[in-house]
C-alpha cells in the first residue's frame, strides 16, 4: 500500500484526427494496494489496484472560444504486473537489505474525464475503459523477508478513447459530439509492501553445514 505523486503528460484532445483542445495538468496525487508473492529467484508477479487525480491547469484551443482553466482527467487501474528483483544469495552482500527493480504489467485503466470549455460547464463529463500499459523502476529495502519499503516511478498509458461531449456544446456551437484523448501519466511512489508467502532466499533455504569430526 502506497501513496504517489502524479504527472501527467500534456494531452491534445482530438476531433476526427484534428486537435480541439490541449490540456496540461497540475501535479497531481494517487494511492494504490499491491499483493505480490516474492520468488527466490527475483521474480516477483503482482496484482494492482490504483488511483490517479490530476486538475486541469489550462488550456487551449482554436475550435472552442476561451480558454479552459477547470476540470479533472482521473484513473482507477487494476493492473497485473512483473517485477523482478536484483538481490544476492550472498549473506554479506547489501543486495539482501536493499535492491533495485524493474518491471512492467498490463491492465484496464477506467479513465474519467471533466473538462469546462469556456462558459459551458462540464463540456466533457465521461467515462471510459481502457487498456492500459506500465513500465517501471525502483529501490526497494526488505526489513524482513515479508516487509519491504519500496520507492519508485512508473509510467502508464493508455490509447485513445472517445469521450462524450456535452448536448450544449453540440446544441449552441455544432460541435463535434466526441473527443478523443488519452490517459498518460508517471508516478513517483513510496510504499510499504507485505510479500505473502515469500519464498527464502538462496542463502536461508541452503542446508546448514554440519562438522563431523572428531
Amino acid at each position: 500500500f502506497g501513496g504517489t505523486l502524479s504527472l501527467m503528460s500534456p494531452q491534445d484532445a482530438l476531433d476526427a484526427g484534428t486537435t480541439v483542445v490541449n490540456n496540461r495538468f497540475h501535479d497531481g496525487f494517487g494511492t494504490g494496494l499491491n499483493l505480490g508473492y516474492s520468488f527466490a529467484s527475483g521474480l516477483r508477479p503482482e496484482v494492482e489496484f490504483g488511483y490517479r487525480f490530476n486538475k486541469i491547469k489550462s488550456a487551449t484551443s482554436d475550435y472552442l472560444t476561451g480558454d479552459t482553466a477547470s476540470g479533472h482527467y482521473q484513473a482507477y487501474t487494476e493492473m497485473l504486473n512483473a517485477w523482478y528483483d536484483f538481490k544476492s544469495s550472498n549473506p554479506d552482500s547489501a543486495l539482501n537489505f536493499v535492491h533495485p527493480y524493474i518491471g512492467g504489467g498490463v491492465g484496464v485503466a477506467q479513465v474519467g474525464v471533466r473538462e469546462n470549455v469556456g462558459t459551458f460547464g462540464d463540456a466533457v463529463d465521461d467515462k471510459k475503459s481502457l487498456f492500459a500499459y506500465q513500465a517501471g523502476a525502483g529501490l526497494a529495502f526488505d526489513f524482513t523477508r515479508q516487509f519491504t519499503l519500496a520507492f519508485d516511478a512508473r509510467w502508464l498509458r493508455t490509447p485513445r478513447g472517445n469521450f462524450s461531449v456535452s448536448n450544449d456544446v453540440i446544441d449552441t456551437l455544432g460541435g463535434p459530439q466526441t473527443l478523443s484523448t488519452r490517459y498518460e501519466s508517471i508516478t513517483l511512489g513510496m510504499s510499504l509492501r507485505y510479500s505473502f508467502l515469500a519464498a527464502p532466499t538462496p542463502a536461508e533455504a541452503a542446508p546448514a553445514h554440519e562438522d563431523n569430526t572428531i
